[in-house]
């Protein structure tokens, strides 16, 4: 069991590993430019980022709402899943022309990649 859990985290993480490089988006306009009017989407996870300052979706087959902010460089959010509050996080945001990626702790914490979807 183990293993297949391995690989299947392999394959969904494959992109993650990959050379292709990131550039850092610095402000909000051209975050917008990138995410308004798409679905940010990784297995099992589907967000809307509105351009009102709201977040909905589902992840895990949970709703998902908060708000964002964008402040000093860094994409700043207030989030629940279902009923658990996750809190303020403020994150480095990246992108490489096909995959957004998210990294918390103002770029020290874990990332996650998120292709973007046409909504």
């Amino acid at each position: 069991m183990k293993f297949i859990l391995f690989f299947l985290f392999m394959l969904i993480g494959i992109k993650a590993f990959s050379n292709e490089k990131f550039d850092k988006i610095s402000n909000e306009m051209d975050f917008l430019e990138i995410v308004d009017g798409h679905t940010l989407s990784r297995p099992l996870i589907k967000l809307v980022v509105q351009n009102d300052g709201s977040i909905t979706g589902k992840a895990a087959f949970r709703a998902v709402n908060g708000n964002w902010s964008w402040d000093n460089q860094l994409f700043c959010r207030t989030l629940f899943w279902g009923e658990r509050d996750l809190g303020l996080n403020c994150q480095l945001v990246e992108y490489n022309g096909e995959i957004i990626r998210f990294t918390a702790d103002e770029g020290a914490g874990a990332f996650a990649d998120f292709t973007i979807e046409k909504n």
